[in-house]
Formats: C-alpha cells, structure tokens, sequence
C-alpha cells in the first residue's frame, strides 16, 4: 500500500516499481511492474468474463477507458485530489472552472448512456465499468453533486453483487478484489 498523500509514491523504493511516482503500480510474482490502472485492469481481466474476446467488444472497452482518462480521471479525479489535499485554492480558477466543466459534461454523458444499458459497453459488466466507476462514484469529493443522475447511480454503475462476481472465473493474477476471484 502506497499512501500518496504522506508522499510515499516519490520514494526511490517506490519509484523503481513505477518511475513516474504515480499510484496505481503492481509488482508481479515474477518481478515484473505494471502501472497504470486501465493497464493493471487489462492484464488482470485477460481470460476472464469481464473483457471480451472479440475485437469489437475490447475496441468498446478500450474507447470507454479512454474517456475516462481523458475526461473522468483527468478532471474528476484532479479537482478531488486538490480538494482532498486542499491544493483547490492554489491553482488558477480558469483551470478549475475549466475542469468542473469538463467532468461536468463527462457525468451527464455516463448518465445518458448508463440509462440505456445496464452497463456502459452493453449487458456485461466490464473493466471499463470498473475504470468508470473509480472516480466517477466519487465525484462528490470532488464538489460535484449527483442527486442529478436517476436513470443510473453513477455511485453504484450497476456493479454486480459480490456473489455474482464471486461465481465469475477468476483471474489467478489478484488479490481478488477487483476481478472478483476467489
């Protein structure tokens, strides 16, 4: 565990697992280190239910991870960690502005395509919905409000139940919180 907000991601230690300092990183068994969580989420669903085989299906995953870094992770999870480390008031208000604006829009469109599917590349539960729901579910601490959001609860994404992922293959790589597996 890597507590980012007493500095330990700049640690020489932790930079040798992710040169970056950045959280998430994980070292594998063999040694290896991956960072990135869209990149931790992608290895650790290989073989299992939660990315699709097929071309088009991973495509759609992969368009949905990409739009949240670009417009979740990038705004939402910002203005959250500046609110959280009370950074807000130092950075310019255009940028600020400009960012609520950003994730303001990127909630509104979860909102419209969560309310016309159960998940947001279709009728499977997906590491894009994984992705999505890291950030976009605390979008309140990030001065966002969701009571706006009905048709879906941006702060559930319509996760499956723990037994439901608990009858899911698991992946063998993890600890089996994210993917489920036991």
């Amino acid at each position: 565990m890597v507590s980012i907000f007493e500095g330990e991601g700049k640690t020489a230690q932790y930079r040798k697992i992710n040169p970056t300092g950045a959280v998430p990183a994980i070292l594998l068994e063999d040694g290896r280190a991956l960072a990135e969580s869209n990149a931790i989420l992608e290895y650790l669903a290989e073989g299992t239910r939660y990315l699709p085989d097929d071309a088009f299906g991973r495509a759609k995953v992969n368009q949905w991870m990409s739009f949240e870094q670009d417009y979740v992770q990038n705004t939402i999870g910002s203005l959250r960690y500046w609110m959280m480390t009370s950074k807000v008031s130092r950075r310019p208000k255009e940028l600020v502005d400009a960012k609520r604006a950003i994730g303001a829009n990127a909630l509104r469109i979860l909102e419209a395509e969560l309310s016309a599917r159960p998940f947001i590349c279709g009728d499977r539960y997906t590491i894009a919905d994984m992705s999505l729901f890291a950030y976009a579910s605390r979008a309140e601490e990030a001065g966002f409000s969701l009571d706006a959001y009905v048709s879906t609860s941006l702060r559930e994404v319509n996760l499956p139940s723990r037994t439901e992922q608990r009858n899911g293959r698991g992946c063998g790589r993890c600890l089996g919180y994210w993917m489920g597996c036991q």
